[in-house]
């Protein structure tokens, strides 16, 4: 999904549509980091 955004990204022209493709892409992005971020607070709290 994501590859596919961000090669849309680079060949759209449209700096509307360019700003909506890079929204998706930031908010993909965000929601691996926070996914990310709970399951390293989880494993600490498992050994701590």
């Amino acid at each position: 999904m994501v590859s596919r955004t961000i090669q849309s990204f680079r060949l759209e022209t449209s700096l509307t549509e360019k700003q909506k493709l890079k929204a998706a892409i930031l908010g993909y992005n965000r929601d691996d980091v926070m996914a990310t971020r709970r399951l390293e607070v989880w494993i600490r709290q498992l050994f701590s």
